[in-house]
């Protein structure tokens, strides 16, 4: 019999051909063991008339056990191995809800664990059970394999996944990472690291009052407030100092800020290029943004302007900048050439109180606020590409759309679709005027969608936004997605949703047949006949000790007495 690599059966394989051999053998095994159990009988039976015994040793030819128990082992083992398919329940269906307003802090394969006022749970992440639960609120920061991390009183607590054991508990700092099994925070004025799994201080170094931290690459850049020194570069692993950059020299090249009033907004770091977001305190409406070499940190370049910038981000080698003025409703987005410093475009009026984000070689803004439509601009030269028909709102973008949420703005309540190769409107969502402030989940082509106002949460096909199903969840707060289960966290529940994805495909070019729900046909009538046959003889056999027991006390007690 062949058999895939997965256990399944190749159904191409049949039992037609070795069915002859089968059933004598099976038959036959039966009789032997029957034979055995009457021999048995007959050889510890004492009858006062022989052709008693003699008469059970004649009972037909039944293959057959003793105890049918037997049946259901000599069926197990003729089974193949195989996969039992079992068919996903359909998309929508809840698998489990529980009581209570909780949040979904984190899941995984196993649990869910959920967030509340008093109490910080586990859930079993299938069916619901409740695994273990602590006393809250828990301040949820990160989780690994093993652990959750999160801030209670104070302290930072490592709660095991398993049994919610705490495993160590240390006095919480700032900007708290969970990397590579370390801990690594800021304890003002130092900046420590910690073992992940037991707890105890790995090293710490003095850094002053910090103020942010990014970890890339195996090191730790901090940034400070120190009179003398605006960021580290520390070795993660050792705590030696690699790079500090200073005040002054920040003077020399960049901005016209008194000594120690120069603070570091944002951090990133991209293919070797620190980029830095750099404000004074001092003065208003001053900013810059400086590239440094991340390994030496010497500096590349550096842009500032009459105002402070207030969001930058870095996509494929270009940085954006959002420079915006003190007070002031609009300013302008600028873009970087991130090797050289060098600017590709310089456009305003920007709304400051909207998002803006790169999609497919697309900057998007919006123009203005409140109803102004959203614009897209070459990412490399700024000009308009179009003005969509759609006002501004909070968005998102794919290569397919560019979501945009709507938030108190009646009546454009919902969720709207633009196609980003025109900027029109390529569909709507509202829910009688219920989804204020919405909140959405883009997964695999379904976007998820329900709100703290709204009594249902639906799923969109997220391309033409057609309903695929609904659940009458109210007031939703949050989605969490693992694997094919949402999770959504309620006013007053928890629900697990099946989302009804689709297993990934078998890798290609395998040469092992696809798994099969079950066997052949004449497999199973195989194994049927088996399973009869030895209860059969069980039975058969049961009934005549039985039988031989009721003669031999008939014999013993004499006749009745009329």
């Amino acid at each position: 019999m062949n058999v895939s690599c997965c256990g399944a059966v190749n159904p191409a394989t049949s039992w037609g051909p070795v069915l002859p051999a089968v059933l004598p053998t099976v038959f036959v095994l039966g009789g032997v063991l029957a034979r055995h159990l009457l021999d048995s009988m007959q050889r510890w039976c004492t009858c006062r008339e022989p052709m008693q015994c003699s008469n059970i040793a004649a009972l037909p030819f039944f293959p057959g056990v003793p105890d049918p128990r037997w049946a259901a082992v000599v069926f197990w083992l003729l089974q193949p191995n195989r996969v039992e398919a079992k068919a996903l329940p359909p998309a929508g269906t809840p698998i489990w809800t529980r009581p209570g307003s909780f949040d979904v802090a984190a899941a995984d394969d196993k649990a869910v664990y959920l967030s509340g006022q008093r109490v910080f749970a586990a859930a079993d992440a299938h069916t619901g059970r409740s695994l273990w639960s602590v006393p809250g609120p828990l301040e949820f920061v990160a989780q690994d394999e093993k652990a959750l991390y999160g801030i209670e009183s104070g302290l930072l607590l490592a709660i095991h996944k398993v049994n919610g054991a705490a495993m160590w508990a240390i006095q919480a700092g700032s900007n708290i990472w969970i990397a590579d099994d370390k801990v690594y925070m800021n304890n003002d004025p130092n900046w420590s690291v910690w073992n992940a799994a037991t707890g105890d201080q790995l090293f710490q170094i003095r850094i002053g009052s910090s103020q942010g931290m990014l970890l890339s690459n195996g090191i730790a850049y901090l940034s400070v407030n120190d009179p003398d020194t605006l960021v580290f570069a520390v070795n993660a692993s050792d705590g030696k100092k690699l790079w500090n950059l200073t005040h002054d020299e920040l003077l020399r090249s960049a901005l016209p800020c008194a000594d120690a009033t120069q603070a570091v907004t944002d951090m990133q770091q991209q293919n070797g290029t620190l980029v830095l977001t750099v404000e004074c305190s001092n003065m208003t409406n001053y900013g810059a943004v400086i590239a440094l070499n991340a390994l030496s940190g010497k500096k590349i370049w550096s842009v500032d302007a009459l105002s402070d910038a207030t969001q930058t981000f870095i996509k494929d080698g270009t940085v954006f900048i959002l420079w915006s003025p003190l007070g002031a409703e609009f300013g302008s987005a600028q873009a970087i050439n991130g090797s050289t410093g060098t600017s590709m475009w310089l456009k305003k009026p920007i709304a400051l109180s909207s998002p803006f984000t790169e999609q497919g070689g697309r900057f998007l803004d919006c123009s203005g606020s409140g109803n102004t439509p959203i614009e897209a601009r070459n990412a490399s030269t700024g000009e308009s590409l179009w003005l969509s028909n759609v006002a501004c709102g909070s968005f998102s973008a794919t290569s397919d759309r560019i979501y945009v949420d709507y938030e108190n703005n009646p009546p454009l309540l919902g969720v709207y679709a633009i196609d980003p190769e025109t900027g029109q409107q390529a569909w709507i969502f509202t829910d009688n005027d219920s989804l204020n402030n919405p909140v959405t989940l883009l997964h695999q082509g379904i976007l998820y969608v329900g709100s703290w106002d709204s009594k249902s949460i639906f799923a969109l096909n997220a391309t033409t936004g057609q309903p695929l199903w609904n659940l009458p969840v109210s007031g939703t707060k949050g989605f969490m997605l693992n694997h094919d289960i949402l999770y959504v966290a309620s006013r007053t529940k928890v629900w697990a949703v099946q989302t009804g994805a689709i297993p990934p495909p078998e890798p290609p070019n395998s040469t092992s047949p696809a798994p099969t729900a079950a066997h052949s046909t004449t497999a199973d009538i195989v194994a049927a006949m088996t399973m009869v046959s030895f209860a059969v003889g069980g039975v058969v056999g049961w009934c005549a000790k039985r039988q031989y027991q009721e003669n031999v006390q008939d014999q013993k007690e004499g006749p009745l007495i009329q």
